[in-house]
Order: C-alpha cells, then sequence, then structure tokens
C-alpha cells in the first residue's frame, strides 16, 4: 500500500512554495516569455521565405534546364525549411526552460527534502550499458534533460531523465516536433516506413539498496530477451512471465528478489505510468529501473512559450510527475529492510 499521508505532505508543501515564493518571483519572466515568442514567429517567417526563394530558384532551373522536377528535391526543401524552423523553435523553448529552471527549481526541490535538480551527469552511460536491460549494448551516446538527487525514506536515489542511443537520431526518441519530419523523409525520400529502434528515451531510476546482491538480475520485456546474456529464471507466476523476461547469474537470488509480492507491486507500476512497460536490473548494491516514455512527452517540463509564466497547470504536472516516482518507490516497498 502506498503510504498516501507521507506523499501528500511533499504536494502540501509544494503548492505553498510555488503560491508563496515562485509565483511572485517569476511573474517577470512572463515578459521574456512574449518577447521569445516573437523572435520565433518572426524568424519563422525569414526561414520559410528563404526556402521558398530556393524552391522559386529549383523550379526557375527545371523550367529552363532540366525539364523535371525531382520529388526528392522539392520534398528535400521542404523537410530542411521545417526542421531548421522547428529545430530554432525548439532551442529557444528549451533555453527559456532552463533559464527559468534556473531560478525556481533550488526553491521547488524545498518541498521535497534534501532533493536537488542538477544539470550534471548523475548516471552514467556505463551504468546503464552494464544493466543489460535493452537489446543494442553497447551505447555510444546519451543525452540528459532533467536530473534529481536526493533520497527517499533513507534510499538514496538518482532520477534522470535521458536520451540513449548508438550514436545516431532515433526516430523512437526524438522530440514530438521533429517525429514527422523523419516520418516524411522515410516515405518520400527513402521510400521506407521503417523506424529504426536505435534509442531509449526515458527516466532512469538508480536506487541504492541496503544490501549488497551477489549475482546479477535483470527484468525486461520478452522483445528484449537476446541483450541479456545469462539463463533464464523459470517463476511461478506465469503472468509474469509472460510480460517480463527474468536472466540471472544467480538463480537462486533472483527468485529471493522476485517474490510474489514483488512480481505484483513490479506489475502495477505499469499502471502508475500508463500502461508503459518498464525494466529493471539488479546489480552489486544498485537496483536501476528504466520507465520509457514516448516522443511527445517531455517529463519536468515548464515554461511553456504559449502560456503564462506562473500558470499553475504546468507546475501541478510537473508535481505529479515527481509524486510518480516516489509512488513507484512506494509500491515496491525498497526502504524496507524485511526483503523486497
Amino acid at each position: 500500500m502506498i503510504d498516501t499521508m507521507y506523499i501528500k505532505e511533499f504536494e502540501t508543501r509544494f503548492v505553498k512554495l510555488f503560491e508563496n515564493e515562485v509565483a511572485p518571483k517569476i511573474k517577470q519572466f512572463d515578459i521574456d516569455r512574449k518577447k521569445e515568442k516573437e523572435k520565433i514567429e518572426k524568424n519563422s517567417i525569414w526561414i520559410y521565405a528563404f526556402f521558398g526563394l530556393v524552391g522559386l530558384i529549383y523550379f526557375a532551373y527545371v523550367s529552363m534546364v532540366q525539364h523535371q522536377i525531382s520529388v526528392k528535391v522539392v520534398a528535400n526543401i521542404v523537410i530542411w525549411a521545417v526542421v531548421i524552423q522547428k529545430a530554432y523553435a525548439y532551442m529557444l523553448k528549451k533555453q527559456f526552460e532552463m533559464k527559468l529552471k534556473e531560478r525556481i527549481m533550488p526553491v521547488l526541490m524545498g518541498a521535497f527534502g534534501n532533493f536537488r535538480w542538477v544539470k550534471e551527469e548523475i548516471i552514467s552511460l556505463h551504468e546503464i550499458a552494464q544493466s543489460k536491460m535493452f537489446k543494442i549494448p553497447p551505447y555510444s551516446s546519451k543525452s540528459d534533460d532533467d536530473c534529481f538527487i536526493g533520497s527517499y525514506k533513507d534510499i538514496p536515489i538518482k532520477i534522470s531523465e535521458s536520451i540513449i542511443g548508438d550514436g545516431q537520431t532515433s526516430v523512437s526518441a526524438v522530440p514530438k516536433e521533429f517525429k514527422f519530419i523523419y516520418d516524411m523523409h522515410n516515405a518520400v525520400v527513402t521510400n521506407s516506413n521503417s523506424e529504426k529502434e536505435q534509442g531509449y528515451k526515458g527516466v532512469f531510476i538508480l536506487l541504492e539498496i541496503p544490501k549488497r546482491f551477489t549475482g546479477h538480475t535483470v527484468v525486461t520485456i520478452p522483445e528484449y530477451k537476446r541483450a541479456v546474456p545469462y539463463d533464464e529464471v523459470k517463476l511461478e507466476d506465469v503472468e509474469f512471465s509472460r510480460q517480463f523476461y527474468v536472466g540471472s547469474t544467480d538463480q537462486v537470488e533472483a527468485r529471493y528478489l522476485l517474490t510474489t509480492a514483488f512480481m505484483q507491486r513490479f506489475k502495477n507500476i505499469q499502471n502508475i505510468f500508463g500502461g508503459k512497460y518498464i525494466t529493471c536490473s539488479f546489480l552489486n548494491s544498485s537496483l536501476l529501473i528504466f520507465v520509457p516514455t514516448d516522443s511527445e512527452r517531455d517529463l519536468f517540463s515548464i515554461g511553456s512559450l504559449d502560456e503564462n509564466v506562473a500558470d499553475p497547470k504546468q507546475f501541478g504536472i510537473m508535481l505529479k510527475e515527481i509524486i510518480s516516482i516516489f509512488e513507484l518507490i512506494e509500491e515496491l516497498k525498497l526502504y524496507q529492510n524485511t526483503g523486497l
């Protein structure tokens, strides 16, 4: 059972901090927000005008020399116009959001005890590759968005919203502003509808457990079982075995860790995160959990250029996302010393 009273205290403190300390301080940012929005609108016109001119030059060239329009050339002109405009808008949006977060995150994190929002990497690519939760190791690239570090009921915790991949841009991992561009490029330019699964986007949660594991146990989905170089662990829970693949270097320890109660709680986590699958890895004295998010969801996001900076709705969404991480820890009962 989730400790709702404990979590409710976080929510109450968060709301008070926002109303009393954050909202009055960030009203001035609304002027900057409007300026950034106007800048994007103005420069977007220039971007599209430039590529419109490129298109006219191309059509003039075709009419005088080539006499045959290339669909690929036209498609590339359109795609590059959209890519540059979207990239420019996305860059300004993220810069504005970062400026806002640097001002208010230290205050807001006071609602969650000793939690801190940090800009440096806190979960390394090496740690993620060691987990063996995915089907395309090794990874050569990783980018972080929001990172948090602190503890919950004496359990040290690191949270990192990240994209990992093989060094190439992944369709499944790009922000929603760009996904349709890749779809268009695949369909028109490369005549392909396939999406390369080169990356994973989501939240990595690293928890330090008050015990040391003798083996390495991985819980992932059946589609990724080829990434796990360990023998499969046969479990009594048939439904769990259908949903997840378990591999381990220590069969006895794996069955000790994956008790009936743990497996049920692990399945319940999917409901907390909207039905998304999750994976985890028990290694040394750490539990690494990965919660995937689709390209249309940017977690912990605030500072929309289309809404008032002090609009409590944006902060309410961020609060729910952070609380969902705490609910995950509550669901797994990791702070209990009586076992998992």
